[in-house]
């Protein structure tokens, strides 16, 4: 599933990296973590397989995250889309992520 806690230097920051086995990946196909606890607070981990052979990730917090970011390896940012506590946005499969989280 690839979720990958940074060090408290790097801040409230973790990475993605999905890396799920191309065998498994079909559209439509979902995969999940839940209950990932994450510093002080606690999320599940939600990655769906879209016909366009990406990956639509959504990250359910307890209590909606302010001031996440996400951004690619290159370090450019991918647009989130907020449904309640729920964060959406689309990522591939066997790149990593970076997630940033702010308290304000």
């Amino acid at each position: 599933m690839g979720f990958r806690e940074l060090g408290w230097a790097e801040g409230d920051q973790f990475e993605l990296g999905p890396n799920i086995p191309d065998n498994l990946t079909a559209e439509g196909k979902s995969f999940s973590l839940l209950n990932l606890h994450f510093r002080s607070r606690r999320f599940d981990l939600h990655y769906r397989q879209t016909a366009e052979g990406e990956l639509r990730a959504t990250l359910t917090w307890a209590e909606r995250a302010r001031g996440l970011r996400v951004a690619d390896e290159a370090g450019h940012a991918v647009p989130v889309e907020w449904t309640g506590t729920a964060a959406n946005f689309t990522v591939k499969n066997h790149e990593v992520y970076r997630v940033l989280l702010s308290s304000g």
